[in-house]
């Protein structure tokens, strides 16, 4: 045989010999637990590479291998021309079998070749996909993501957890994950499992890398890859919207005196973490915390009395996006106060604070520094800010009825009236 050809008396020999259990319609496998110990090419094709006959699930010469890092059942064999037929037999018995378009017990997988190949099969057990690189294009997403799947490292085209596989045989090529992080990624698309065939963004060779995001943890991501236009395309899924609130269970709060922050995040999610932050920089007790249906929390304590800018970030799980809430500023005192109402803010530092529509009636601001903060329609009847820094600060229509501003420091300061202080002469005195 050496042309590979099969001629019709020695196909019809195989047939009979085999009946119906080495034709094209064996029954489909029994469900099992375990992952395989052997997989066999097992087909026509055997005897070309050294087994004593055809159609045998138990013959180690048409034996793959499995590989750790891909996952996937691979190997390689000299084949001359000639029209073979083949399936995927597991554990050495047709027991269990796989045929075209990856369907238990299936139809026999032609092959057709017009000269003498080194043929490189692969079986994925995941989906039962038994296929080869003359009939399908043997395609990996490759990126800084395959690390997250499994792969030994990063930008790797030989390893296939990332594999673009087909079995219904549409055409198009598909990997679908939910192992990935929220997070921001590049991927390209590589062919037979290295980078000297590679195409990039707009299914260009050696293109630029193709960005995509991954919107929260255990997102369901689709790739899909057209070997015709080379173009790779990356979707998530519909997202549900969420909105995260953050509430303080003391505010102002005296040094030394414990906190709590509690992040509630609606529509109540199946899971996913909140981290909070504190001025822009993560609390390091708080950076994941871990939802309880709707809420975490974070408990703080701080030992100077300065103005904490507190916000709450969700992370997302699967369908439910993640989002942030607006920014809780925390007000330390040196002596706990139950509202802001004549508190002793003496020399506090309140740097942008969002203190609009504050009841400061009678506050003791005397020295504060409220550069940027906003004090629109806050109530600062009777307050004493006696040198306060107001450089920046929004006090339109804030109630100044009694307040003491004697040596304060005005600056592109937004006065009660609307005006500003730099065209009122360098001060909102007079237009309080």
């Amino acid at each position: 045989m050496a042309s590979g050809k099969r001629s019709s008396l020695m196909l019809l020999t195989a047939a009979l010999v085999g009946a119906v259990v080495l034709g094209v319609a064996l029954p489909p496998p029994a469900a099992r637990a375990a992952a395989p110990t052997a997989v066999t090419i097992a087909g026509s094709l055997q005897s070309e590479v050294g087994c004593p006959g055809d159609w045998d699930p138990a013959c180690a010469s048409t034996q793959l291998v499995y590989h750790s890092n891909s996952d996937v059942w691979q190997g390689t064999f000299a084949l001359p021309a000639g029209a073979y037929e083949y399936k995927a037999a597991l554990n050495n018995s047709w027991d269990e079998n796989y045929g075209l378009h990856a369907t238990p017990g299936g139809d026999n997988i032609p092959l057709a070749l017009a000269d003498a190949t080194n043929v490189r099969f692969y079986y994925d057990d995941k989906t039962h996909w038994v296929t080869d690189n003359v009939n399908s294009t043997i395609a990996t997403v490759a990126g800084s993501f395959q690390q997250d799947l499994g792969c030994a490292g990063d930008w790797d085209p030989s390893c296939l957890r990332s594999w673009l596989e087909d079995p219904s045989g549409t055409g198009v090529y598909s990997f679908v994950t939910t192992a990935l992080p929220h997070g921001t990624y590049e991927a390209k698309v590589a062919i037979n499992e290295s980078w000297d065939v590679n195409y990039g963004q707009g299914g260009i060779p050696n293109g630029a890398n193709i960005p995509f995001s991954v919107p929260s943890d255990g997102a369901r991501m689709i790739f899909s890859y057209n070997p015709s236009t080379h173009v790779l395309t990356v979707s998530g899924p519909a997202l549900t919207q969420t909105t995260t609130n953050l509430k303080s269970s003391i505010n102002p709060v005296a040094v030394t005196q414990p906190v709590t922050y509690t992040a509630t995040v609606t529509p109540t999610p199946m899971a996913g973490t909140v981290t909070f932050t504190d001025n822009g920089a993560p609390i390091p007790s708080c950076t994941s915390a871990p939802l309880t249906g709707a809420t975490a929390s974070c408990a703080a304590t701080y030992s100077s009395t300065v103005s904490h800018n507190i916000e709450a970030a969700y992370s997302g799980f699967g369908t439910f996006a993640g989002s942030a809430s607006p920014t809780l500023t925390e007000v330390v005192t040196q002596s706990p106060c139950a509202s802001l109402v004549g508190c002793n803010l003496k020399g506090v530092t309140l740097n942008d604070a969002n203190l609009a529509g504050a009841h400061l009636n009678g506050a003791n601001l005397k020295g504060a520094q409220l550069i940027g903060a906003n004090l629109a329609g806050a109530d600062l009847t009777g307050a004493n800010l006696t040198g306060a820094n107001l450089t920046m600060a929004i006090l339109d229509r804030a109630v100044t009825s009694g307040a003491t501003f004697k040596q304060a420091v005005w600056s592109d300061t937004t006065c009660p009236d609307g005006t500003n202080s730099d065209d009122d002469g360098g001060s909102c005195v007079g237009h309080l």
